[in-house]
């Protein structure tokens, strides 16, 4: 993602929606009882399955590998990076946009990235139309997946305004 051609950027976005696809299926209890439990990928060490990670540390592992991936993702889409090097900026767009459809799993893992993207949009003058034009559609689409999630802490209630007296 930092760097690759436009090509190989669609490319890692196919890989990368395909893995946290895999990881988030994985992180399923039924699934992870009878596809991963017990099996020597899973295990602490090499070549012995009867020692295999349980499904609270592989989910710990998986979060850790998200929160990794947007750091890297939020290097790339930073202002001054996006300024220095908008094909970096690009790539990191591209592959965030094929993968939207598996990642982010986590709230506070996407708001992290949604910050990014919107001072991008923000900042229209600052950084290249085609950039900013993408930017604005993916933002826009991470919204959408952001209030879907099921960890999205629930809004809070309008307080109502104080009522004025009518003068008389």
């Amino acid at each position: 993602m930092h760097a690759c051609t436009e090509g190989e950027a669609n490319n890692l976005g196919i890989f990368f929606n395909e893995f946290f696809a895999m990881i988030h299926e994985w992180s399923k209890d039924e699934v992870w009882a009878s596809q991963c439990e017990g099996y020597a990928g899973f295990s602490r060490t090499v070549g012995s399955s009867n020692q295999s990670i349980k499904l609270s540390e592989f989910c710990r592992i998986t979060l850790m590998i998200q929160k990794t991936f947007t750091q890297n993702l939020s290097r790339c889409l930073e202002l001054d990076c996006v300024v220095q090097s908008p094909l970096r900026a690009q790539c990191a767009l591209k592959v965030l946009n094929r993968m939207l459809a598996q990642y982010p799993t986590k709230y506070k893992v996407g708001i992290l990235v949604q910050k990014n993207l919107q001072v991008l949009v923000d900042n229209k003058s600052k950084i290249e139309q085609g950039l900013h034009s993408l930017a604005t559609a993916i933002k826009d689409k991470l919204q959408r997946k952001l209030d879907t999630l099921p960890d999205k802490p629930a809004e809070e209630a309008p307080t109502a305004a104080p009522v004025l007296a009518t003068p008389k």
